[in-house]
């Protein structure tokens, strides 16, 4: 993503009501806003990256307290 513009995946199908006598708003249910960011290669990796060290230190903390 370095200087461009994310992949993103966006839906706008959120509904609202209005009473016209107090303003007050009302959201239709069943009915929502999508936002959804697609990771590239090299950022899934690096996460999968950390997730490993972490769940690695973590195991190495449990074996030293049993």
């Amino acid at each position: 993503m370095e200087g461009g513009e994310p992949n993103v995946v966006a839906r706008g199908g959120l509904e609202i009501k209005l009473c016209i006598q107090t303003y007050r708003l009302f959201y239709v249910s069943a009915t929502e806003d999508i936002l959804w960011r697609m990771f590239s290669k090299e950022e899934l990796e690096n996460a999968a990256s950390k997730l490993k060290t972490g769940n690695d230190m973590r195991k190495k903390w449990i074996e030293a307290k049993m």
